[in-house]
């Protein structure tokens, strides 16, 4: 029957791998010895019948309903009562402890009044979900499923999801032998509970093994813990938002209530401008990725989402464009946009987000009470957001290339486009974001003398650089810069050639090292594309 349960769909494991741990075990299922020598436990409720009194005994007790007889393979009697105690002469109670797997399977019954059949039961039980490892799929969640089958007739939980185990930097199990894991409250200490709760999310991939690289480190009260700079992610995304919400608070506060945050669309709020149209398809479509993220517990893809529209779309992208200029329409916009993302976010992040939404919604309710956001598909529109993937595709290949001739952001450049896209109704957006005194954009132009390139979505991006550089001095400051980093390099090889070197020191140190051998050979590459161009 339980292997019914998951053959049949009606028990669903994700990752789906994990059925097969579950029927194979199953499958080729042997007596199990359910009895441990433990001085804590549930004892087992059976008693040895007194071979002395042995007749008299089965007399007095085989007409009572709640007594159950089996006779051992040796010929002696065994009596199961449902009763807690049976205070019965010439019967003795088996010292044994039920196995914490038995026990741990009927956990939910006994907590819930089973056998009566409570309210409390009829509510919660079977529940929607089981959070578990793998290694206990077979000694836990199998078990549950066949007790639940047993005593109420139907499966415990519909589904199963099974969550990754945490190795340190080196790929070992965190241990206290080891003195390689983490201490979840000096993390919340160092960085903060949504920092910790953040990354923690993030780490849960269908990749079984996540790694977390642990450093120890020495606190002003001399006390040393264990942390790891992977949380370093979480701590700076909630400062991201934490100042965002602060530049944008003198604009939003008290000019949207809950209501019209939440019925916000572009039909009642609308605005003609291009990127308030863009944000709002990006905010709709971001609201239905992480639903599905979600659903599909694919939780590592659902922080993502939710960090690359704060990060990239609403800060680094929207903001930018409005610069100073933030309309009434605008910041009904973000005061939407920032509701919102405190409803996506407060699952992963609780306290910053109710503390943000304190602040900016002070009359609004508390988010863990909210109706969880719906994506309103009239507002989406993915040739706007695409439009604009290919916009933000040129500012950055126009950045790029000031970084490479190290040409000062406050320098106006021409840039020249190859491509086929219609970028029109973006231009004025795009010289301003990137810098630009010109820009030309069409199938057929051709690549100007002495200029810079860079490849775009669709085509090729030059930027003459005719005037901005002198040629003769980028070209020996590019050997120089190549000089240098090759001769960083070879010293980093000699040292990994070391045999001595490699054996003696920490893996953390070696692979130090070969980053930054892998850097130095990115210089030399960039340097060389650069200096080919010229």
């Amino acid at each position: 029957r339980a292997m019914n349960a998951v053959e049949s769909g009606e028990v669903k494991f994700t990752p789906a791998r994990y059925a097969k741990n579950y029927l194979n075990w199953l499958g080729e299922k042997r007596d199990w010895c359910i009895s441990r020598q433990l001085w804590w436990g549930h004892q087992i409720p059976i008693w040895h019948v007194d071979a002395n009194v042995e007749t008299q005994c089965i007399a007095s007790l085989q007409n009572r309903p709640d007594i159950h007889f089996f006779q051992a393979e040796d010929g002696n009697w065994l009596v199961c009562s449902l009763e807690e105690d049976l205070q019965v002469e010439g019967l003795v109670r088996d010292p044994d402890v039920l196995d914490t797997w038995f026990s741990s399977a009927l956990w939910p019954h006994s907590t819930m009044g089973w056998p009566e059949q409570t309210d409390l039961l009829n509510t919660f039980y079977p529940t929607s979900v089981l959070v578990t490892a793998r290694d206990i799929i077979s000694l836990w969640v199998a078990r549950m499923v066949i007790f639940s089958q047993e005593n109420l007739g139907k499966i415990p939980f519909d589904n199963v999801y099974i969550n990754p185990t945490i190795l340190d930097g080196l790929g070992r199990r965190m241990s206290k032998s080891h003195g390689n894991g983490v201490d979840p409250l000096d993390i919340i200490e160092r960085y903060g509970a949504d920092a910790l709760r953040f990354v923690m999310c993030s780490m849960c991939t269908e990749n079984q093994e996540a790694r977390l690289p642990v450093k120890k480190e020495k606190l002003e009260d001399g006390r040393e813990i264990n942390v790891s700079e992977k949380f370093e992610v979480g701590r700076n995304f909630g400062n991201k938002l934490w100042n965002a919400a602060r530049f944008l608070s003198p604009h939003i506060v008290g000019i949207n209530n809950e209501t019209s945050c939440k019925s916000f669309n572009h039909e009642n709020h609308g605005s003609d401008n291009l990127e308030d149209k863009w944000i709002l398809s990006r905010l709709n479509t971001v609201v239905k990725q992480a639903q599905a993220a979600l659903d599909s517990y694919r939780f590592s893809e659902y922080a993502a989402i939710i960090y690359h529209f704060v990060w990239d779309d609403l800060c680094s992208r929207y903001l930018e464009i409005k610069k100073g200029d933030i309309s009434k329409e605008s910041s009904s916009l973000l005061s939407h946009s920032l509701y919102t993302v405190l409803d996506l976010l407060h699952p992963i992040m609780p306290f910053i987000t109710e503390e943000l939404n304190t602040i900016l919604f002070p009359n609004s309710q508390r988010v863990i009470l909210r109706q969880w956001p719906k994506a309103n598909e009239k507002d989406i529109n993915a040739e706007i957001e695409n439009q604009f993937e290919d916009v933000f595709a040129i500012v950055e290949a126009v950045r790029s290339i000031r970084g490479r001739y190290s040409i000062a952001p406050s320098q106006k450049v021409t840039a020249i486009a190859r491509t086929s896209v219609n970028l029109e109704t973006c231009k004025n957006m795009l010289k301003d974001l990137s810098g630009l005194s010109t820009f030309e954009f069409g199938e057929n132009l051709s690549k100007p003398e002495f200029s810079a390139s860079v490849v775009i979505p669709d085509g090729e991006l030059f930027i003459p650089l005719e005037g901005i550089l002198d040629k003769e001095k980028e070209i020996a400051r590019l050997k120089k810069e190549i000089e240098k980093a090759q001769s960083f390099a070879m010293s980093i090889e000699k040292k990994l050639s070391n045999e001595n070197f490699v054996k003696n020191a920490p893996p953390a140190v070696i692979d130090s090292e070969k980053q930054k051998l892998a850097t130095q050979k990115d210089i030399v590459e960039k340097c060389k594309d650069a200096l080919a161009v010229l």
